[in-house]
Protein backbone atom coordinates (compact mmCIF):
# COMPACT_ATOMS: atom_id res chain seq x y z
CA UNK A 1 0.00 0.00 0.00
CA UNK A 2 2.63 2.59 1.02
CA UNK A 3 4.82 1.69 -1.96
CA UNK A 4 2.25 3.36 -4.25
CA UNK A 5 3.10 6.87 -3.00
CA UNK A 6 4.41 9.12 -5.77
CA UNK A 7 3.42 6.65 -8.49
CA UNK A 8 1.37 7.95 -11.39
CA UNK A 9 -1.77 6.24 -12.64
CA UNK A 10 -3.42 7.83 -15.64
CA UNK A 11 -3.29 11.60 -15.07
CA UNK A 12 -3.05 11.28 -11.30
CA UNK A 13 -0.07 11.18 -8.94
CA UNK A 14 -0.66 9.35 -5.66
CA UNK A 15 0.33 11.60 -2.75
CA UNK A 16 -0.84 9.80 0.39
CA UNK A 17 -2.80 6.90 1.82
CA UNK A 18 -6.14 7.98 3.23
CA UNK A 19 -7.48 4.63 4.39
CA UNK A 20 -7.67 0.95 3.68
CA UNK A 21 -10.52 -1.44 4.25
CA UNK A 22 -12.34 -4.55 3.15
CA UNK A 23 -12.84 -3.53 -0.48
CA UNK A 24 -9.53 -1.78 -1.14
CA UNK A 25 -7.34 1.21 -0.36
CA UNK A 26 -8.17 4.91 -0.73
CA UNK A 27 -5.49 7.36 -1.81
CA UNK A 28 -5.28 11.12 -2.06
CA UNK A 29 -4.20 11.95 -5.61
CA UNK A 30 -3.37 15.10 -7.56
CA UNK A 31 -4.11 15.63 -11.22
CA UNK A 32 -0.85 15.92 -13.16
CA UNK A 33 -2.19 18.41 -15.73
CA UNK A 34 -4.97 20.35 -13.99
CA UNK A 35 -3.59 22.40 -11.11
CA UNK A 36 -5.33 22.50 -7.75
CA UNK A 37 -7.22 19.30 -8.55
CA UNK A 38 -6.98 16.86 -5.65
CA UNK A 39 -9.33 13.90 -5.37
CA UNK A 40 -9.59 10.51 -3.68
CA UNK A 41 -9.28 7.30 -5.67
CA UNK A 42 -10.09 3.86 -4.34
CA UNK A 43 -8.19 0.90 -5.74
CA UNK A 44 -10.19 -2.27 -5.17
CA UNK A 45 -8.71 -5.55 -4.06
CA UNK A 46 -8.76 -8.00 -6.97
CA UNK A 47 -10.82 -10.62 -5.16
CA UNK A 48 -13.88 -8.44 -4.43
CA UNK A 49 -17.10 -7.54 -6.21
CA UNK A 50 -17.68 -11.00 -7.68
CA UNK A 51 -21.02 -11.60 -5.95
CA UNK A 52 -24.14 -9.47 -6.13
CA UNK A 53 -23.96 -8.98 -2.35
CA UNK A 54 -20.41 -7.56 -2.58
CA UNK A 55 -21.48 -5.27 -5.43
CA UNK A 56 -24.48 -4.04 -3.43
CA UNK A 57 -22.31 -3.34 -0.36
CA UNK A 58 -19.82 -1.41 -2.49
CA UNK A 59 -22.58 0.72 -4.06
CA UNK A 60 -23.98 1.35 -0.57
CA UNK A 61 -20.54 2.49 0.62
CA UNK A 62 -20.08 4.87 -2.32
CA UNK A 63 -23.53 6.41 -1.77
CA UNK A 64 -22.76 6.91 1.92
CA UNK A 65 -19.38 8.54 1.24
CA UNK A 66 -20.82 10.78 -1.47
CA UNK A 67 -22.87 12.57 1.22
CA UNK A 68 -19.66 13.89 2.79
CA UNK A 69 -17.65 14.82 -0.32
CA UNK A 70 -17.62 18.57 -1.00
CA UNK A 71 -18.91 19.61 -4.40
Amino acid sequence: MIQCIEQITGNYRITEVISSGAFGAVYKVEHTILTNRTVAIKFLHANYLHSQQEQALFIQETQFLEQFWPR
